[in-house]
This record gives C-alpha cells, structure tokens and sequence, in this order.
C-alpha cells in the first residue's frame, strides 16, 4: 500500500512548496494537460496573507509569474518520484481571508496549449498531414514526432481554426491523436500496443472501478466513397471487423459481438461519403481510422486508484482482480492526479482515471 504523498516543483522557491495546500493534474487525451497548484498562508495577519517566505520579507506575488515554467514530480516517501506535467503558467487567482488564511492558487497547461491562441485561415500544398503537423509543431517552438500518414494531399485548408482545432481534425479523419511528450509533438495512431505501464489490482491499488460495455456503436464495416474526376472513376475504400489497431488483450471486437444478433443491425455498415478522398488507398485510410475510433466505444470506465505518477492519458494500463470478462488492458483516456495536504497518509495522492477498449474476452 502506498505511504506518504511526497512532490516537487522546478520553478518553485523552497519556501513556497512548504505552503502548498494542494496539487491538481488534469492529463487528457483531447487537449492540453492543465497542473492548478494551491499555496496557504496560515498568517494571523491580512497584511501578510501573500507572502510565503520564512522571514516575512518578500511578496507572494513576485516568485511566480505568468510564463513561467514549471515541472512538477509526485510520487510516495517510498517510491521514487516521476515528472506528471511539464507546463507554462497561465493564470494566477489569489483569494484573502480576513482571519489571515489567505491561498494563492497557480494555473497553467502543457505547451500544447501554444497550439489554441489564435484563428487561422491559411493552405497547405502538396504535404501529408504528419508533414502539416511538424510544421505547426516548429511554429510553437515544440520538436516533431509525427508518423508518416503516408497521403499527400494536394491541399489542405485550414479555415478560421486554431492549430490544436485543425490538427484534431485532421488527427481523427485518419484514426490518429495528438499528443504532447516532452515538448514532441505526437500525430500518430493510438499508442496501443506495446504492454501496459502498471498493473492495477482491485483491493490493493485500485478502491474502485466501473466498466460498461456498450454494442450501441459496433459495425462490422466502414466504407468510404468517392469520385476521381481525372480517373472518371468511383473510389472505394473499406474497413473490416479485424482491422483493429488492438483489442488491447480481449479475444473478440465488438464487430465480432454483434455479428448475427439484431437482425441486420449487427451486419451493419457505415457510409462515409462526404469527405473528400484522394485515391483507394487514403479512403482505406479514413475508413479504418474511422472503424478503430468506433471499436475503441466498445467497453469504457472509471477508476479511483492510489497516486501513480505513471498514470497518464494516453498509456495502456492492466486491470486484475476483478472477474474474467474485464480483466485486462485498457487505453486511458484521462488521468487526474490529485495531492491533499489535509490527508498525510496514502489517502492524500489519488488518481482518477478513465479508460476503454476495444476488445473483451468472456462476453
């Protein structure tokens, strides 16, 4: 079981982390991750309620500005500490109390955030969308990590859109996610495979879980059509049950759980026809994407586990001790760390997590 919470924040006089009340990390896998940090005054004396050195000689407000950088690390006494978020302030909030026990509360997100300031209107030509991608990312002083995505469009317009907007867009046309790892800009698939970073035990680490299987949105096919004006040609391109990026360890997709059950229902196919499309090969793209982002609603859920700095979104997690039908891995969705000063035992970290899959095994 876990110990007591321990942290650390670069860019953080030593005298102020000795004032920090509590530490909130929101990370999610649809825009930038937010850190909200807050700082207490225990002072018997308003006049003092902002400064937070030892000698009562300095001004709370001067240590942290706005644009700071700064990187906070969470773990356990016991354990070694991990970097949860690396971010940039972009707002402060400072609230006064007339019995002295004032808070200063310090807000920012990752630099993706970069990516929401401002609308655009401008064309790219002749680039793959991974190329756009590590453009934008250069643009916002971030470094490249896209996976090639292989088509080349002739153009592409991004209309009146932030960049993090256009780049969703073109993220889930295509099945890929955008991602922030160590100012890398990642465009790619989702980081499915490759084993689970923890393994969570329900009664150890994990207090609860809730797990829902849904066949609402399983298909057995996507298509894709389109018309080539040179070829003079209609384009097809298809996406099949087994086209998965992974069921993330469950035997059987949703397309394969509903095969032959509400009628035609479960043979069902869905027509993509009003998007653009290059050739077979990028409307074999769009499907596929499109039919992975409709497996992966296949199972969803929740959990309130003990702090794990790992635990982030984006990452693939394994869930044991439960029963047969959801034991397993899962792709976290969102992971919100939360440290309470209030709390000095293994109650003070926790992580709130949501997750889903694609697959399951006993159902």
């Amino acid at each position: 079981m876990a110990g007591v919470p321990e942290f650390d924040i670069t860019g953080v006089t030593a005298d102020m982390k000795r004032h920090v009340k509590r530490i909130l990390i929101d990370s999610v896998h649809d825009g930038p991750d937010m850190f909200e940090v807050t700082f207490i005054n225990q002072s018997d004396s308003p006049s003092n309620a902002h400064d937070f050195t030892d000698n009562q000689q300095g001004q709370f407000g001067q240590p942290i500005k706005i644009g700071d950088e700064l990187e906070i690390t969470m773990g356990f006494v016991s354990d070694q500490q991990e970097t949860v978020i690396k971010g940039e302030v972009t707002g402060v909030e400072s609230v006064y109390r007339s019995d002295g026990a004032s808070e200063f509360v310090v807000r920012g997100y990752d630099k993706l955030h970069r990516l929401t300031r401002g609308r655009k209107q401008r064309t790219f030509l002749n680039m793959k969308d991974s190329a756009i991608a590590d453009q934008i990312a250069g643009e916002a002083g971030l470094s490249a990590g896209s996976e090639d995505s292989k088509t080349v469009h002739d153009h592409v317009f991004q209309n009146n859109m932030s960049d993090l907007q256009f780049l969703y867009s073109r993220a889930r046309l295509i099945g890929f996610e955008v991602d922030l790892e160590d100012d890398k800009l990642i465009f790619a698939p989702p980081r499915v495979k490759g084993g689970a970073i923890a393994e969570l035990s329900l009664g150890h680490d994990t207090r609860s879980v809730r797990f829902r299987v849904s066949t609402s949105a399983q298909i057995k096919e996507v298509q894709v059509r389109g018309w080539d004006p040179v070829k003079k040609k209609e384009i097809v391109g298809k996406s099949k049950t087994g086209d998965e990026y992974s069921t993330l360890g469950g035997k059987k997709a949703g397309g394969k759980m509903v095969s032959g059950k509400y009628g035609s229902g479960g043979s069902g196919i869905e027509m993509i026809n009003n998007v653009p499309v290059k050739d077979k090969a990028h409307a074999d793209e769009i499907a596929k994407g499109r039919l992975n982002a409709l497996a992966m609603e296949l199972i969803q859920g929740e959990a309130v586990v003990e702090g794990n700095p790992k635990l982030r979104a984006g990452k693939v997690i394994s869930f044991k001790d439960c029963d047969d039908t959801f034991d397993g891995d899962y792709y976290i969705t969102r992971a919100v760390h939360i440290s309470d000063a209030d709390k000095v035992d293994g109650g003070g970290y926790t992580t709130r997590l949501q997750f889903k899959s694609a697959g399951t095994s006993a159902l």
